[in-house]
């Protein structure tokens, strides 16, 4: 008798995770479905992103993102072993959505409600269970909430001390202000793109403060410099990275720690050595070697 070696699944105990790209994907065609009209499509995606279509480049490059799901997904469950779950039900779900999340369905002019009708239900239970075949064998790190908003808290007053800042170099200006608004903007991409999102900000960060080291040293106000830095660190601990792994420049982990302590004072000490006579010199018999003294100097009287 043939057995299947992939258990049989129970519906009503599947869980959508959302640490892994199948349960990212499966949440956003889920708000689509809910709120599909007779809008075109762009219109609808851009409510599930929360965005107006009127954001231009910003809401294609968020789009472009999650389009480009069913391509993490399908390089994800290929890491599986196959042994481990059923590959067709794991992967059904694209026979039907996979037309609908492609740049050239915006092109079609169809309303969210005509498209609607391919993420139908067996569709969404596969992907639910794709989902859940992630999570089980490639999870992704998913990050507290506590720990993200306090790095939204430092960026704000990252920005803000460079915006208020007297003197602070152009340079030095736009570096800064450049990375903050890429650490906010992975923050917005954790739900398309997961840890990846916060990491790429994060190498891209360190990368170029390693690059332009010059750029910290530049200025008088050092306040700034103490704030990237603090930035740097707080994302690294979200990323389980220890401090003692960081390469930060001199300038900026110099603000980080503090003026190195002084060094301590160096105590000489003198020991004074008592006076003590010489003493005096003996005559030829008072001295113990006077017989041979007188014996090898000729002296008759030794």
């Amino acid at each position: 008798m043939c057995v299947d070696p992939v258990p049989r699944l129970d519906w009503s105990s599947v869980t959508v995770y959302s640490d892994n790209a199948a349960g990212r994907l499966h949440e956003l065609i889920s708000a689509f479905s809910r709120i599909a009209s007779q809008q075109l499509m762009a219109y609808t995606w851009a409510a599930v992103l929360g965005m107006s279509v009127d954001d231009g480049p910003e809401f294609l490059r968020r789009l472009a993102l999650v389009f480009s799901l069913p391509g993490e997904i399908e390089r994800e469950i290929l890491k599986v072993s196959p042994g481990e779950f059923d590959g067709d039900l794991a992967m059904r779900w694209s026979v039907r959505m996979l037309q609908e999340l492609e740049p050239a369905a915006l092109l079609n002019n169809l309303s969210s409600a005509h498209v609607v009708g391919r993420f139908d239900k067996a569709s969404l239970n596969s992907l639910e269970y794709c989902s859940y075949v992630l999570h089980e064998h490639r999870p992704q790190r998913v990050f507290p909430g506590s720990e993200l908003e306090r790095i939204r808290l430092l960026i704000a007053e990252l920005e803000t001390a460079v915006r208020g800042a007297q003197g602070l170099d152009p340079d030095l200006c736009e570096f800064l202000l450049f990375h903050a608004e890429a650490m906010a903007q992975a923050l917005r991409d954790l739900p398309l793109r997961g840890p990846a999102a916060l990491e790429d900000a994060f190498d891209q960060a360190l990368g170029a403060a390693r690059r332009r080291a010059d750029l910290s040293a530049r200025g008088e106000n050092r306040s700034t410099s103490r704030k990237f830095g603090e930035l740097i660190v707080a994302v690294a601990a979200v990323l389980q990275i220890t401090t003692a792994g960081l390469t930060l420049p001199g300038q900026i982990r110099q603000e980080l720690e503090g003026p190195a302590p002084a060094a301590p004072p160096v105590v000489k000490i003198v020991v004074q050595q008592p006076d003590v006579p010489a003493p005096a010199a003996l005559a030829p018999d008072e001295h113990p070697n006077g017989a041979r003294a007188a014996a090898a100097t000729g002296d008759p009287q030794g």
